[in-house]
């Protein structure tokens, strides 16, 4: 077969694939694009798994504070909270020493050690939740410390403490260790002056679903895997072309051998 017509079978298919798999992924885009944009203007409630009926509860601000009233008020008159589900997590003596550190302070330090999931009220946002602590307490000015099995996060009311080398919980460290030396370092920082109130809602960084674009990345991605498989089947269409072809002329080579040797033996 003339190489000039074997490379433009080649790229012909070479191009058809790359352009069909592009084309493929774009319009697969669309359709999930349109899918989400339904669902969102849709009233329906539609829950794929356990964590997605509280995605967005730290992005509501009718949020229900009673629980934060409640910790707030616990504070005021014990500035040590312990939840019930850490209580085999801590120490008596490593929180009378973290209360030693705690008393006779003019700006006061109070201490949370709280168990947080993916299905409480900020979906496991630390940050958030010392905020809302913080902004339930009676006082002028206070530091809300938030201690978890899977991390730490400081709260203010009115004043901030700015800890410049923030403590690293050691392999193994008790919640009571942590949360001791946290504390020593707030009480290092001095208590300024909160320029802006801490926000008590998340920010919502999500994409709206109408302005979803398809990106040049996607699309070159869509292109250089048709090029991959269009080479693949265009290596193959051409070597089957070319045995097609090779059997073609075999069989007609065949059948004119065929035909003149007859004649031969009829002379």
């Amino acid at each position: 077969m003339n190489t000039w017509v074997r490379t433009i079978i080649a790229v012909i298919i070479f191009g058809a694939v790359a352009a069909g798999s592009t084309s493929v992924s774009i319009w697969r885009f669309n359709e999930a694009k349109q899918e989400r944009i339904a669902v969102e203007e849709s009233d329906k409630i539609s829950v794929d798994s356990v964590y997605d009926d509280r995605i967005r509860s730290g992005l509501d601000p009718n949020y229900d504070p009673a629980t934060y009233q409640d910790l707030a008020k616990d504070l005021e008159s014990d500035p040590i909270h312990v939840d019930d589900y850490l209580a085999f997590d801590v120490d008596d003596e490593g929180l009378e020493a973290i209360r030693g550190e705690l008393e006779g302070l003019d700006v006061p330090i109070y201490v949370a050690f709280i168990n947080h999931t993916q299905l409480d009220d900020t979906d496991a946002n630390l940050d958030l939740k010392a905020a809302r602590i913080a902004h339930e307490l009676d006082s002028d000015g206070a530091t809300v410390l938030v201690v978890s099995p899977f991390g730490q996060s400081i709260g203010s009311k009115e004043v901030e403490r700015d800890i410049r080398q923030r403590p690293e919980p050691g392999p193994d460290d008790t919640l009571t260790t942590t949360g001791l030396a946290w504390v020593q370092a707030l009480k290092n920082a001095q208590p300024q002056k909160l320029e802006a109130a801490e926000p008590l809602v998340a920010e919502d960084n999500s994409d709206d679903s109408h302005e979803l674009s398809y990106s040049p990345v996607s699309a070159i991605s869509g292109a250089i895997f048709g090029l991959v498989v269009g080479g693949v089947i265009a290596l193959i269409g051409v070597a089957g072309w070319g045995y097609w072809r090779r059997e073609r002329e075999g069989l007609t080579s065949g059948a004119n051998t065929r035909s003149v040797n007859h004649r031969n033996r009829r002379k």
